[in-house]
């Protein structure tokens, strides 16, 4: 039996944590250089910043979403993925977005 073939739903399913983490660490890579940087005037956080964290939780909601499988006990009943876990995803990425904007709301007024 294949390994990939085997595991491919797997994959599916952790695919919106694998991108949020993936994308956190790619993120704190380049806020670390941005924040350290002299010819920016070490800001500490920027607009372009906060839009590209935007874009980052929207693809994931995207992704939780758009799962295809509905429901599945992986890894000796340890992770479930069923409908309640779909919402609480969802859920928790909405209103992070929610306060990813107003955050952003309040760097462009506090820059005044």
């Amino acid at each position: 039996m294949d390994f990939i073939l085997l595991h491919q739903n797997h994959f599916k399913m952790f695919l919106p944590e694998v991108f949020l983490a993936t994308s956190i660490l790619i993120l704190t890579l380049y806020a670390t250089y941005v924040v350290s940087s002299h010819f920016l005037g070490y800001p500490i956080i920027t607009s372009g910043f906060n839009k590209i964290c935007l874009l980052v939780l929207s693809l994931t909601l995207l992704l939780v979403y758009n799962n295809t499988i509905p429901f599945m006990l992986t890894y000796n009943n340890t992770f479930i993925f069923d409908a309640l876990t779909t919402y609480s995803k969802g859920l928790v990425l909405f209103f992070s977005i929610v306060c990813m904007a107003i955050f952003e709301d309040s760097l462009l007024r506090q820059k005044n």
